[in-house]
């Protein structure tokens, strides 16, 4: 009973959002009692110095106030430290998850491409392509594009299933295999990398949230591998956008 309390406790103390609610609870309560407390004395001092100005003491100066009231600033100071406390120690734990979650993504992501090169050496190229080509069968059966959402710009053009993100788009493989130099190119011969919005205002996708959180550098160029599909009730052609390295976190940093 006990050890299930305390495990409670320290589940709460640890919680970003339980102390991130008790910092700012603490900021409300440091204002409240530095008001009651710049109003006490104030009171305090007017009448201190009524007395004084009846006499030839001098009025009070703000050293003196100080000192002499200095306890009243007590409880604005420990709330306040409590706080402040608080609320640094959640942004440090949810920076450190975030560490943790994007290192397990790099492990994961890591994992995933050595078993697909396993996979290729074991069962060959031609294969392994036919695997690919069935799951993005799958994808695009139980999630075909809407027909009215698909303009084709150019006679070349065929409709294309960005599978990181699940959107459809027209555009034909020579197009993408150019964006895809260029963004490398820009890589290799720029500032050393390029984020995911880059690529998708390259090939005349709209840019996503985290698009510019997310990107690939010169450890690891942007690799498409490209999956055909047909579009259910249409039996029209789907090329679907695969990628060899997934954009990854923190791509920039090496380099700035």
């Amino acid at each position: 009973m006990a050890n299930s309390i305390v495990r409670r406790v320290g589940n709460l103390i640890t919680n970003p959002a339980v102390l991130t609610g008790v910092g700012v609870a603490g900021l409300v309560s440091t204002s409240v009692l530095a008001f009651r407390a710049g109003h006490t004395i104030g009171k305090h001092t007017t009448i201190v110095n009524q007395d004084r100005m009846e006499t030839d003491i001098p009025l009070m100066t703000v050293k003196d106030i100080l000192i002499s009231e200095w306890k009243e600033f007590i409880p604005v100071v420990v709330t306040g430290g409590v706080a402040i406390t608080t609320i640094i120690s959640a942004q440090k734990i949810n920076s450190g998850r975030v560490a943790a979650i994007a290192g397990a993504y790099s492990l994961t992501e890591t994992a995933f491409r050595e078993y697909r090169e396993k996979v290729v050496e074991q069962i060959g190229n031609t294969k392994e392509q036919k695997v690919r080509d069935e799951i993005a069968q799958d994808r695009v059966t139980a999630n075909p594009p809407d027909a009215n959402l698909i303009v084709f710009s150019d006679s070349s053009d065929t409709i294309m299933l960005d599978k990181l993100t699940g959107r459809y788009f027209t555009s034909n493989i020579e197009k993408v295999r150019r964006a895809q130099n260029d963004l490398n190119q820009e890589i290799l011969n720029g500032m050393g990398y390029a984020s995911q919005n880059d690529f998708y205002n390259l090939i005349g996708l709209p840019t996503i949230g985290m698009g510019d959180d997310l990107g690939w550098n010169v450890d690891a160029l942007l690799d498409i591998n490209f999956s055909a599909a047909i579009i259910p009730e249409s039996g029209k052609p789907c090329v679907v956008i695969d990628y060899r390295f997934l954009p990854i976190k923190d791509y920039y940093k090496p380099y700035i």
